[in-house]
């Protein structure tokens, strides 16, 4: 909503808080890979967040491993990135506009298995739309694996498959 003062002086304009988009990149630019494998290997591998509330307060990302513990420290690139940005402070290299920021992750600093990361305000703005997790597996093997439901078809019949130990579009 817009609001003024009782004088008509100054405006105040109130916008509910989310983000718009999260996704977690095995490559600057790249596909979204949430939900699914991350090579260790991926070296320009970027956690991209777009928000609404960077005049608000800054947006923070952390990670977690399969047994709850905070990791973020392993996933966040030490050579000067943090894990929370000023996004309306676009002079900071890996801001890319207002309520844009791309986090710089390592993967290849953890170990193998499920992590969970977490975007949301750096404050208070930890809830509803503020705030959203994924999922990513990260895997040390390039190998492809195909997995079927069943063991034997007949022609004409459908089976269901799963791709594993791969990146789509590789």
């Amino acid at each position: 909503g817009l609001y003024q003062t009782s004088d008509g002086n100054g405006e105040l304009t109130v916008i509910e808080p989310r983000i718009d988009t999260f996704e977690i990149r095995a490559s600057k630019g790249g596909a979204d890979v949430s939900g699914a494998t991350l090579l260790s290997g991926d070296t320009n591998a970027t956690a991209f967040v777009e928000y609404s509330f960077e005049e608000a307060e800054n947006i923070t990302l952390s990670v977690q491993d399969a047994s709850g513990l905070d990791v973020t420290s392993e996933w966040i690139d030490q050579n000067g990135n943090l894990s929370s940005y000023d996004g309306a402070y676009t002079v900071l290299p890996d801001v890319r506009s207002s309520g844009v920021v791309a986090f710089n992750i390592t993967p290849a600093n953890a170990d193998p298995g499920e992590y969970t990361f977490t975007v949301e305000g750096s404050d208070s703005l930890d809830f509803g739309e503020a705030t959203q997790s994924t999922t990513v597996t990260v895997s040390d093997s390039q190998d492809a694996a195909i997995s079927l439901d069943t063991d034997a078809i007949t022609t004409g019949e459908f089976v269901t498959y799963a791709v594993t130990g791969i990146q789509e579009g590789s």
